[in-house]
């Protein structure tokens, strides 16, 4: 796979951003339409709801932290990927400027 081909980290980022954005836009508008519906109900309805609620701002602070936590993981492993990276790029040039080098001399002494 070349270069161009591979998902840049800011995109993997912004797609689960998206994916989790969707998911709780989804969330708050089932809650909106309960809360609204829920004074009407009866006292059952109004106890589930309570639970369901705890339930669903808990499911959202975990959402949050997740996306934290895989965006720190992400900054990790490509801040790695990108030292080790370096330093290979690193030892071809010093190879490189070897080879050169070798050349050189090989070339002055013919």
């Amino acid at each position: 796979m070349t270069e161009t081909q591979q998902p840049k980290q800011g995109t993997v980022e912004q797609n689960v951003s998206q994916e989790l954005g969707s998911l709780k836009s989804e969330i708050q508008g089932l809650s909106k339409d309960i809360r609204e519906r829920i004074n009407a109900a009866g006292a059952e309805a109004k106890k589930t709801w309570n639970k369901l609620d705890d339930e669903r701002k808990r499911f959202l602070e975990k959402v949050e932290q997740a996306a934290e936590e895989t965006k720190a993981d992400l900054r990790h492993a490509g801040s790695d990927l990108k030292r080790r990276l370096t330093g290979l790029r690193q030892e071809l040039k010093s190879e490189d400027s070897g080879a050169k080098a070798s050349q050189s001399q090989s070339s002055q002494s013919s």
